[in-house]
């Protein structure tokens, strides 16, 4: 049997009945109240119901009184295909009992992981204008679900509330956010948050069949106009082939070639000599340039996280949002002392230079910033 409504069904009912419209999609449909509710709606034209318990999906196929209504088993979206005007759902969102085993219950050992696994998915079947409807408790973790929410660029509004012994029910209104919406009029489509910076939030999508990256700001961040920043040194440094391919920007992100590949903080806990030379030798070359543009860079001085080895071998520095113009900038010398003071590592793998000598010779490059310094610069570090 599917679990019964109760008072977070009722409450969730009545926001189906004043905004469900279209397309409509129930996840976790248990008693099929909502799915039947929609359905009654003169606005809704089709309801696809979708539960993970085999035997709600019989139970309700057996019940099914509406001719707007198909019903499918499906794990959250993995059998949905297709985009909806208004997606409900009540998910399970109690945090897990020990000993306990109820699906229709436990939204896992905190509360909201099936919560988090919705979000992560949801925008890609939903429409520009579509609705969200959801239902969860204050035994969730409120401020958890809230972050989740915006994290994946999506805006919420609470319809209603409802007090109980133990609990608070809060049922939510969301819809994708200005941003989410002009990135998909853009023609970017698959997009999930991918990592958190200083300064800004990585998004993953999918462009003219490309993986790209999408950096917006991160909220909170007391760095003011880095996207902007970003957006116009790229357009500088791509046309000496550095940094990521900047495709297209807007007020407030910017998308660019994702970059496949392994991060130099990785790539320094178990790469062999000759890796790490020729990852040495080319990002050395594009401070150099970087030098002769007279474009500071920043952060190489500590550049694990801004260097990647992309599949095919090729050298990608990342992260321009700190970029200025600078008569004599020091993005070589920045990294040569990064690798003075990796040397401890840099020697277990097979490197015979002498901090000294690196100094020395950077101290020479800085004096005259040419090609031959450059070069004798490049043959110490062996």
């Amino acid at each position: 049997m599917p679990y019964e409504p109760a008072e977070d069904s009722f409450l969730l009912q009545k926001a189906v009945r004043r905004f469900a419209r279209g397309r409509v999609l129930d996840i976790g449909t248990g008693s099929g109240i909502q799915a039947l509710t929609a359905a009654g709606k003169q606005t809704v034209r089709s309801v696809l119901a979708v539960d993970i318990d085999s035997e709600v999906i019989s139970f309700l196929r057996s019940q099914k009184s509406s001719p707007k209504i198909t019903i499918r088993p499906s794990d959250l979206f993995s059998q949905v295909n297709g985009t909806f005007d208004t997606i409900i759902c009540n998910p399970p969102y109690l945090p897990q009992d020990q000993g306990v085993n109820d699906p229709a219950l436990y939204g896992g050992k905190k509360g909201y992981e099936l919560i988090e696994r919705f979000f992560a998915e949801v925008g890609d079947h939903l429409v520009g204008k579509g609705v969200i409807l959801l239902i969860f408790s204050s035994l969730t973790n409120k401020e958890r679900v809230d972050a989740v929410i915006q994290q994946q660029l999506f805006q919420f509004r609470e319809l209603s509330r409802q007090k109980l012994a133990f609990e608070e029910l809060y049922c939510y209104i969301i819809t994708p956010t200005p941003l989410r919406n002009r990135l998909t009029q853009n023609k970017v489509t698959n997009i999930h948050y991918f990592a958190r910076g200083k300064r800004g939030l990585i998004y993953t999508g999918h462009y003219h069949k490309k993986k790209v990256a999408i950096k917006v700001p991160r909220p909170g961040s007391q760095a003011k106009g880095r996207i902007a920043n970003e957006t116009r040194w790229l357009r500088v440094i791509n046309k000496d082939g550095m940094g990521s391919r900047l495709l297209f920007a807007g007020p407030g992100f910017v998308v660019y070639v994702f970059v496949e590949g392994q991060l130099l903080k990785e790539l320094l806990k178990g790469a062999s000599y000759s890796v790490l030379r020729r990852i040495f030798r080319s990002v050395l070359r594009q401070c150099f340039q970087l030098d002769q543009l007279g474009v500071q860079k920043e952060e190489m001085h500590r550049p694990q996280k801004h260097i990647i080895l992309g599949k095919h071998g090729h050298v990608t520095l990342i992260d321009f949002e700190r970029c200025y113009r600078k008569q004599n900038p020091h993005n070589v010398t920045q990294f040569v002392e990064f690798i003075c003071r990796a040397q401890p590592i840099l020697m277990q793998r097979g490197f015979s230079f002498t901090v000294a000598a690196l100094r020395h010779a950077i101290r020479m490059y800085a004096s005259e910033r040419t090609e031959e310094s450059f070069q004798r610069l490049l043959r110490l570090v062996r």
